[in-house]
């Protein structure tokens, strides 16, 4: 075997960011609480650099017709800790790799309030720029944290984890699971025999699972993000009669960047070495420059979320029902912006409307790809409307059957396996075991 040498040339294209385009970016995903603790650190290295952020503890609500929703504190039940600190301390532990710790961080961040990361594969890699292979590894090692069920897909991939911790599951289990609908259909000798086990032996399956939680994250239902002040609120104008929704920045917890000029005139005025006129010159670069950046940030913040608000005016009068489907690319072709500036920009963020405080991510969400439906619709606007239709329905309980068809009559025409998925995301039990429920109160 021989080995040649060959030499080269090839030509590419690559985005070299400096630490002022760094610094701009993670400016962009602070919220307005977390830019004030960023700054009060930058004073104290800074002696050119100031704010003026309001005491937003003894000040609510805002300029006249802004919804202001601010949970009140003591109204809300102090527990133990909350759940993306609670994750995060464990990550510490279990990944030694920064890049990988830092991965982990960012996809707690996916999750929803039940503890379930409900994206697809293709979606998360996508994002992160990770192979299968790697994400694959990433959630092996985060589903050891606790509570075990967490960074589950949907409830019987959350029974078939806790199994698996427990070190009973199975053949027999992994059947149950993947149709648990069929409990309610009444036919235990036929749903047994499938699993490969006699009737008392699915009863024990069916009682382990009922000792199971739904919800990992039950004792974490209160996140951090709802104990403060949101970062945007919603105000309302009435236009000819109509009533319309805009944006409005909560100015009461937005810093104000100040550069103390006339300090740095006095200074420039004093004899110095080199060494501290270099200093001064360097801080007082910085003070304008993240002045100048502050402002930028509140600037984009606002064109995003008054997009983000002019396309869920829906919403803002009807709720969650009402909410139309919408995408990061969407808000970033209607500003003419890169998606991830729009992804960069909407974490974390708070926005209080009509129906309460959410996060500004929630108001996206995507559209149904069924090629019969009569109106476009949003899944989390179908999922609200299952809510609805399960609180309404009384004894005549709905099976999934059921729930497709009274959808359909109001123009939402879906596969019956896409209702079991979204009623499985909403945590609802299958209707046998609603009926049984019912039963129970009777």
């Amino acid at each position: 075997m021989t080995l040649s040498l060959r030499l080269e040339i090839k030509q590419s294209q690559k985005l070299k960011m400096n630490p002022q385009m760094q610094q701009a970016i993670a400016l962009l995903q602070l919220t307005n609480v977390q830019l004030t603790d960023m700054l009060k650190k930058e004073m104290e290295q800074n002696p050119f650099l100031a704010f003026d952020a309001a005491d937003y503890g003894d000040r609510q609500g805002g300029a006249r017709g802004v919804v202001s929703q601010v949970p009140d504190l003591g109204q809300i039940e102090a527990r133990r800790d909350s759940l993306s600190a609670h994750i995060v301390r464990q990550i510490g532990t279990l990944f030694a790799d920064a890049d990988e710790r830092r991965l982990a961080v960012e996809l707690s961040g996916w999750l929803d309030e039940g503890g379930f990361l409900r994206e697809s594969d293709t979606d998360i890699c996508a994002h992160f720029a990770v192979s299968s292979e790697v994400l694959s590894t990433l959630l092996t090692r985060l589903r050891e944290i606790e509570p075990v069920g967490l960074f589950a897909r949907n409830l019987a991939d959350c029974f078939a984890v806790q199994l698996q911790n427990q070190g009973v599951y199975d053949a027999a289990y992994e059947v149950l699971l993947a149709d648990m609908g069929r409990l309610g259909q009444g036919d235990l000798a036929g749903f047994a025999a499938a699993c490969g086990v006699d009737e008392a032996r699915l009863m024990e399956m069916i009682a382990s699972l009922r000792a199971l939680t739904s919800n990992p994250a039950a004792d974490y239902e209160v996140d951090e993000t709802l104990l403060r002040p949101p970062d945007i609120f919603v105000r309302r104008e009435e236009v000819r009669a109509a009533v319309v929704w805009h944006a409005a920045l909560n100015e009461e917890t937005l810093p104000q960047v100040l550069v103390l000029e006339r300090d740095w005139e006095a200074m420039a005025q004093r004899k110095l070495s080199d060494a501290e006129r270099d200093f001064m010159k360097n801080n007082i670069a910085s003070a304008r420059w993240l002045r100048h950046a502050a402002h930028q940030r509140a600037a984009t913040l606002l064109r995003v979320a008054e997009a983000v608000v002019v396309q869920q005016q829906r919403f803002m009068s009807e709720g969650f029902s009402g909410l139309l489907p919408l995408r990061l690319r969407d808000i970033a072709a209607t500003l003419e912006v890169h998606e991830s500036t729009v992804s960069r920009t909407v974490v974390g963020k708070l926005i209080a409307t009509p129906h309460g405080v959410v996060a500004l991510k929630d108001l996206f969400s995507v559209a149904l790809s069924g090629a019969g439906n009569a109106r476009v619709v949003s899944g989390a606007a179908i999922r609200a409307r299952m809510v609805q239709l399960i609180a309404a329905e009384g004894s005549a309980v709905l099976s999934d059957a059921g729930l497709t068809a009274a959808l359909g009559d109001e123009g939402i025409v879906l596969a019956r396996r896409t209702v079991t998925k979204y009623r499985e995301r909403l945590n609802i039990p299958t209707s046998g075991l609603r009926r049984r429920a019912l039963k129970l109160k009777c």
